[in-house]
């Protein structure tokens, strides 16, 4: 029997002795973008599955919490673009796209940039790094971003402490790790063309398992496969599949956390050590009172918290909310400290740079880690010195003859956003159907 559940109810609880036994044509393992997407295409093609999620919660990377009037974003925030099927599904559910436009500032080694300093927007940087990779003679694969970021003219990239914070910022790595070839592989960037939902990501992704079988607390510990189904073993569950869609976070997947049994093929293996998980550190601060209007704009500064904005931008011309985040060799430094040494840092940076009073008037802050959650082990995925980016076509490609199928932003042409995980989702789902007709 299925147990079906939506926000607010929780799953049955599975006692480890009785063990219970849950058939269904299709397992999907991970219910964040890309497995609720696999769920929404095979429900509407009539295909039975079932959502099998670790955490107490669907969404993955995804963290929608509406604390007041405004959804704000713990996780994934914007739509990056105005093509990407986001949009197309937020019209099919009557969800409203908000075009999000702030303007940018930069805050340099102790004072705010001016127009002396000739520096580029965070886009026109991003871009112009790319044209100056194409044009050198370089081995893209074998080459550091922060090499590439040495060696340019920086009359052209203005400050270069800031001009690698975006990056790091924007790669979700370590510039030192992260390759130029990475750098050019994202044909979208966090700096231009963002929409978000009026309603939050949340809400997509609650119509997306809309009537979809949702098991929660159920992680994940063994996958037995061969050419006649799949398996997925959980400590509260035996689930006993035909196919099943992998769409498990890849430093999940280079975890011990899981076994396949047999092992995945020699060239899936060394697609999953091949990519690097990203490293990001995400903090919502909330103000007893609003924020003030010089705080409304993006913030991009050489300090180690990096990036700040307005948490409801797009939402409210005033809110109370500011966002920071931080990733590559300064998430690691906060993901390091507890919560109040983290909190206390990134405030003592804000007010550094707007003033002091804004560090007494945070009354209430979170921190997200996500390169330290045991069910994500790393934000948006990266591509290191040394690695081709065409492994990621090897991590989405099929196993024994399509039983088991792969899906998640790291397997997508589009990695580092939720439409690339939406997409493969649809894609992973595509394949099942098409081999089941196949087979029929």
């Amino acid at each position: 029997m299925h147990f079906f559940v939506q926000y607010g109810f929780m799953p049955r609880q599975y006692s480890p002795e009785k063990q219970c036994h849950i058939r269904s044509e299709v397992l999907i393992a991970g219910a964040g973008a890309a497995g609720q997407a696999a769920a929404f295409s095979l429900r509407r093609h009539g295909v039975d599955h079932v959502l099998i999620e670790g955490r107490n919660r669907p969404d993955g990377r995804i963290k929608t919490q509406t604390d007041g009037m405004f959804p704000i974003e713990h996780g994934a925030e914007f739509v990056h673009g105005s093509q990407v099927i986001t949009h197309r599904l937020a019209a099919h559910f009557g969800k409203r796209m908000i075009r999000c436009a702030l303007p940018e500032q930069q805050y340099l080694d102790g004072r705010f940039a001016d127009f002396h300093d000739h520096l580029p927007t965070g886009a026109h940087l991003l871009a112009t790094l790319k044209d100056a990779a194409l044009v050198q003679n370089i081995d893209c694969t074998a080459v550091p971003v922060s090499d590439l970021i040495d060696v340019i003219n920086s009359s052209i990239i203005g400050n270069r402490r800031w001009c690698k914070r975006i990056v790091a910022n924007d790669t979700s790595g370590d510039i030192r790790r992260v390759s130029v070839a990475g750098l050019l592989e994202n044909v979208c960037n966090g700096f231009e063309n963002n929409y978000r939902l009026a309603d939050g990501y949340g809400s997509l992704m609650a119509e997306l398992r809309k009537n979809s079988p949702l098991y929660l607390n159920h992680p994940i510990e063994k996958i037995s496969y061969d050419d006649r189904g799949v398996t997925i073993r959980t400590q509260r569950a035996k689930f006993h599949g035909r196919y099943a869609i992998i769409t498990l976070p890849i430093g999940v997947l280079q975890s011990d956390t899981i076994e396949f049994r047999p092992q995945l093929s020699q060239e899936k293996q060394a697609a999953i050590a091949a990519i690097a998980p990203g490293e990001a550190c995400k903090m919502i601060f909330q103000f007893d009172e609003m924020v003030s209007p010089h705080l409304q704009a993006m913030t991009e500064t050489t300090l180690d918290s990096q990036l700040w904005w307005p948490s409801e931008w797009g939402l409210t011309e005033r809110g109370r909310y500011m966002t920071a985040l931080m990733a590559g060799n300064a998430a690691n430094r906060y993901a390091a400290m507890d919560d109040e040494d983290a909190v206390y840092e990134a405030l003592t940076q804000l007010g550094s740079m707007f003033g002091k009073r804004f560090v007494n008037h945070a009354k209430k802050t979170s921190v997200e880690r996500w390169h330290h959650d045991p069910f994500s082990r790393g934000s948006y995925s990266y591509i290191p010195v040394g690695v081709d980016p065409s492994v990621r076509r090897q991590l989405a490609a099929a196993e024994c003859g399509g039983v088991l199928q792969f899906g998640g932003e790291a397997t997508s042409s589009q990695p580092g956003t939720v439409h690339g995980a939406i997409e493969s989702g649809f894609q992973a789902a595509r394949a099942i159907r098409k081999n089941s007709m196949q087979k029929a």
